[in-house]
């Protein structure tokens, strides 16, 4: 089995070397047994009652809280922040997972559910907020006070990891880029 062989599970973390003295560490999380409509909804979502909320927030943490390398993305399906009109913020995320994005500095959360692009960034904040929905079918987007970026169009989005800087680019159905955003090294530990 390579390195780089496909990982089917609820949640995980892998870190890849991107030059002798930079790292970047992805971390996966499994994000409907964290949110209590999942949860206390059994009938129409089984698996995420029998999933450990509590023990995957404690995994984040000691993950996070244990890491070494200077880039940090956390990607799961449902956002933390979002300006779409048909879901919008996620509640339990901002409870439970933007904290210890924060606190651990994770640079980047990035996740799907909402069907636009968007990018989102609290005033002041070190964290960036990707939505990236748009392999499927779109829906109108919005924006809100914490838009920098959003639209709706059918495409998908590209990360492009240097040792000092992250590049990612929504790319429309034709191959056009829609939005680019660069996140320096020196913006890497906050603004």
């Amino acid at each position: 089995r390579s390195e780089w062989d496909w990982v089917m599970r609820r949640y995980y973390s892998f870190a890849r070397k991107i030059n002798d003295s930079i790292f970047a560490l992805f971390i996966f999380i499994d994000t409907p047994p964290l949110i209590e409509k999942y949860r206390n909804n059994p009938e129409e979502y089984p698996a995420a009652k029998k999933q450990n909320d509590e023990k995957e927030i404690k995994w984040l943490k000691d993950v996070l809280a244990n890491s070494k390398e200077q880039w940090k993305l956390v990607l799961g399906h449902h956002p933390v922040y979002s300006a779409s009109q048909k879901h919008g913020n996620t509640e339990e995320m901002i409870s439970r997972v933007k904290p210890l994005l924060e606190q651990y500095n994770a640079q980047f959360y990035i996740c799907g559910h909402d069907h636009d692009f968007q990018h989102l960034r609290e005033k002041n904040g070190k964290v960036d907020y990707i939505v990236t929905g748009t392999g499927s079918e779109t829906r109108p987007s919005s924006s809100n006070e914490l838009s920098l970026f959003s639209k709706s169009e059918p495409g998908f989005s590209v990360v492009s990891l240097k040792a000092d800087s992250l590049r990612i680019c929504f790319v429309g159905i034709k191959g056009n880029i829609i939005y680019s955003f660069v996140r320096s090294d020196k913006q890497r530990s906050g603004f």
